[in-house]
Formats: structure tokens, C-alpha cells, sequence
């Protein structure tokens, strides 16, 4: 069995992230989040972290905005080129193969650096977390802004211990998920299981180190940003204790 690594999730999941249904598959937030982008970015390049298949790069290009993708995983980048070569304006999306804790592009600078849909913590520590908001201060253009989608833990009330359960149901196969969630570190370990139809099953591991909203502006203030604003999504509504998610921007510290 391969060990856990920053590669692991998309190698795994790579061949059906675009088909999982429902609440398997990625939130059905591409398009607001490139709306969201777009809106910032005023037609500059930005950076996507986390890139995966394109759910948000793709609606993004449409809108005439360059997107260059960071994507750890091989196989999802193939996912990736696929679909660009397929699409009336894949050439905006530019692959990157590389691990966005340790980002190396240049002299190339950005109006938008993001990581949506949890993607910052899926880096598994506390410090590689504020290395990687230093690293994408570093790569925005003055006045630029980090924007980051993550669970609300406030809001998703994160069962303690062991837990399993369905998470989706298709004519001729079950989703289910096994997780341990250790509140003190802050981390969630879990398999996504696929039971298909002719006896099949598939595992689809997975990790993340949560922070708070709290924590995450500290964190980003050692890197040297500040708040701007936080939503409860990418269509700007109001964020409080309930909201199972946030979108904060974050623009470069004036003493930073």
C-alpha cells in the first residue's frame, strides 16, 4: 500500500472527480467561484492552487481570465490537458506540475493567487500552511489578493472519534465515508468507499488540518496579510457560526 503524500488524493481520484454525483463529487460552485475571481483579477492573470480537472480554471477562462494551475498529481493534470484541448478557450489554462506548499514560478506575478474548496488544508501542518500564504503573498501583484474557500469547523459541527456513513446514492453504486477526527490537531483522515455494482469497491483517501476563521487570520497575518472581507460562499452572502464554509480575501500587509 502506497503511503500518504500530496500526490495521493488526485492520483487516486483522478479517473471519476468529474462524474461522482451529488455530495461525492466537488460542490456545484464552479461558475460563482470564477464570477467571484474574475471580479478581482480585472482581466490579469491569477493562480490557482490546487487546480485539479478545471472545475473552476475552465469557467474562469470563458471569462477571458488566464489561469495558471499548481496541481501535485500527474493524472489529474492529464485530466486537465484533456479537457483543455477540447475546449474553445483551454488556451488559457496554463498546467502547472508541482506542490503549491513549495512554489517555485519565476518572476511571473499574479492580480489573484486561490485555493478553493479546502485545498489549503490539504497541506497537513500548521507551518506549511503559513509557508504557502508567505509564497502566494510573494506572487501577487501590488494590490493583489489571496482568496481562500474553506470549512467553517464552527459550522460543519465535526463529529468526534470514528464515525461512517452514506454520502451518496447512484441506481448501481453507494458511497460511503469512513473518517477519524482528532479535535485537539485539528485533522480529519478518511476514506470516500465505492461499492459498485458486480462487487467493486474503491477507496479514496483523503486528509485535511482545519483551521479556524480566527486561527487563519493570525496564521495569514505571520505572512504577511491582512483580512479584506469573508463570506459565507463565492456569492458573497452574509458569514456567521452556521455557515459550513467561508470565502476570505486577503491582500498584502502594509508593513509586510
Amino acid at each position: 500500500m502506497r503511503n500518504y503524500d500530496e500526490t495521493t488524493y488526485g492520483d487516486q481520484i483522478a479517473d471519476v472527480y468529474d462524474e461522482w454525483p451529488g455530495d461525492a463529487g466537488p460542490p456545484p460552485d464552479g461558475r460563482e467561484a470564477a464570477l467571484f475571481v474574475a471580479a478581482l483579477a480585472a482581466a490579469r492573470p491569477v493562480l490557482e492552487l490546487g487546480v485539479g480537472t478545471g472545475r473552476v480554471a475552465f469557467p474562469l477562462a470563458d471569462l477571458g481570465v488566464e489561469v495558471h494551475g499548481v496541481e501535485s498529481s500527474e493524472p489529474m493534470l492529464d485530466k486537465l490537458r484533456e479537457k483543455a484541448a477540447a475546449h474553445p478557450n483551454g488556451n488559457l489554462v496554463v498546467p502547472v506540475l508541482g506542490n503549491f506548499a513549495k512554489l517555485d514560478l519565476g518572476e511571473q506575478r499574479y492580480s489573484v493567487v486561490f485555493a478553493a474548496f479546502n485545498t489549503l488544508f490539504c497541506l497537513l501542518g500548521q507551518d506549511e500552511q503559513i509557508d504557502c500564504m508567505r509564497q502566494a503573498r510573494e506572487l501577487l501583484e501590488p494590490g493583489g489578493t489571496f482568496v481562500v474557500q474553506c470549512l467553517n469547523p464552527a459550522g460543519q459541527r465535526l463529529a468526534t472519534g470514528n464515525t461512517f456513513g452514506t454520502v451518496e446514492l447512484e441506481d448501481t453504486a453507494v458511497h460511503l465515508e469512513a473518517s477519524k477526527h482528532d479535535p485537539l490537531a485539528q485533522t480529519l483522515s478518511a476514506h470516500h468507499i465505492v461499492l459498485s455494482e458486480g462487487g467493486g469497491i474503491r477507496l479514496f483517501p483523503y486528509r485535511l488540518r482545519y483551521a479556524y476563521p480566527a486561527e487563519l487570520d493570525l496564521m495569514a497575518n505571520v505572512a504577511g496579510l491582512e483580512l479584506v472581507e469573508r463570506h459565507a460562499d463565492f456569492e458573497r452572502r452574509r458569514f456567521d457560526a452556521s455557515s459550513r464554509y467561508h470565502v476570505s480575501v486577503y491582500r498584502a500587509a502594509a508593513s509586510a
